[in-house]
């Protein structure tokens, strides 16, 4: 059976390359084909898959970990890693069969997208999917692509409703049958490769279809049982707070060098730089904090075989937004206390503010989500399904 190294190991052993890539990465729009493949050989596209696939199968804790010494480095890399997660994680209402065979080359690396833009015609066999996905992060080095689609009607021209809601599935599909079509030019994590992709009437066998009404396959294992998109709120978070690290420690250096124009004294021992620097890393720190504990109080449930309580889910989904706003909140005081030196696109500094501003777009942390938990929180349940998935 092909074994990984550590995975956290690996990230301290590819900071290097990682680092001296920033630039190809930038102005190529993806991650390197070099870094992709030294990525795909350690195992980085199967952190959540079973260990038995072969997989990393990680827990929450190593997991963040990763996310965050990854983004502390170049987020795109770190984005293009998380986004190989989800695949693996909805796997669990696929056969084991199936799986496996989609699971079956130990570099394997995956792509997804969540947005239920794409159309699923029942067929004898399974169904004809055909759609055009933005923002697939990774892409280029997917060998499969989890797409959501819309179950359609059409006769009705219109989606298959259940309970009133559209019915979702996701399809599994090989990238040999998914077009690329270059359009990710973006304010941030430019490297993260995150194309438009088009899939013209593929025929989808229907095991190869995720149907989150469908039994659990890996209720055995505790990463076959956590809330997956918790899970996945979680890394969003992580990566919020490696930006952040970035950015305070390229402010660290930048601002130990720079004197003021009209004295001459050191920038560092401006008195008011020095509150606002402290609070904004406090502020990152406190959502570190938040954050953890949010996802260990998960992940105990689970390892007792119990469902997390909403409440708890809840504080997972606030806590990634809390890691997003004191990491823009940081990114902020870096930028302006340092100047125009701070402007220039090799400095860290404006490419952790850029990257942050960009990641804070996603559903994960978005108003959408974030209605959620906040209906959770007053004592209302939530409306949307997959909330708790």
């Amino acid at each position: 059976m092909t074994s990984y190294p550590d995975p956290v190991g690996s990230v301290g052993e590819l900071r290097e390359m990682i680092l001296d890539s920033r630039e190809e990465t930038e102005l190529g729009r993806r991650v390197p084909r070099a870094l992709g493949e030294e990525l795909a050989v350690r195992g980085f596209g199967r952190l959540m898959v079973p260990r038995s696939a072969p997989g990393h199968e990680l827990d929450p804790a190593t997991y963040m970990t990763v996310l965050e010494e990854l983004a502390a480095a170049e987020a795109s890399v770190a984005l293009v890693v998380w986004n190989n997660c989800l695949p693996a994680l909805v796997s669990r209402h696929l056969d084991d069969a199936v799986r496996a065979d989609m699971f079956a080359d130990p570099k394997g690396m995956y792509a997804n997208s969540t947005r239920p833009v794409g159309r699923a015609l029942k067929t004898s066999s399974g169904f004809s999917v055909s759609g055009r996905w933005s923002l697939v992060t990774g892409c280029q080095l997917a060998g499969w692509f989890a797409l959501m689609c819309m179950v359609w009607d059409p006769v009705a021209d219109g989606a298959v409703k259940i309970d009133g809601r559209p019915k979702m599935i996701m399809a599994m599909i090989p990238d040999a049958q998914v077009d690329i079509v270059d359009t990710w030019r973006a304010v941030g994590v430019r490297g993260s490769g995150s194309h438009d992709i088009v899939v013209n009437r593929v025929e989808v066998p229907a095991a190869r279809v995720v149907d989150f009404a469908t039994p659990n396959q890996l209720a055995d294992l505790p990463i076959g049982r956590v809330p997956w998109m918790s899970l996945l709120a979680a890394g969003h978070g992580a990566i919020s707070l490696g930006i952040a690290r970035s950015a305070s420690e390229a402010f660290v250096e930048l601002i130990a060098g720079k004197v003021t124009v009209d004295t001459g004294a050191s920038a560092a021992d401006h008195p008011a730089l020095q509150v606002e620097f402290l609070d904004a890393n406090e502020r990152v720190e406190a959502a570190r904090c938040r954050l953890r504990e949010s996802v260990d109080r998960v992940w105990n449930h689970v390892l007792d075989h119990r469902m997390p309580p909403l409440e708890a889910i809840a504080d997972v989904y606030g806590g990634a937004r809390h890691a997003a706003a004191a990491t823009k909140a940081l990114t902020e005081v870096t930028l302006r206390w340092g100047g125009t030196s701070a402007l220039y696109t090799d400095c860290a500094i404006e490419r952790a503010w850029r990257d942050v501003h960009a990641i804070d777009q996603h559903v994960i942390v978005s108003p959408l989500t974030a209605e959620q938990a906040g209906r959770v929180r007053l004592g209302l349940a939530p409306n949307l399904p997959s909330f708790a998935w």
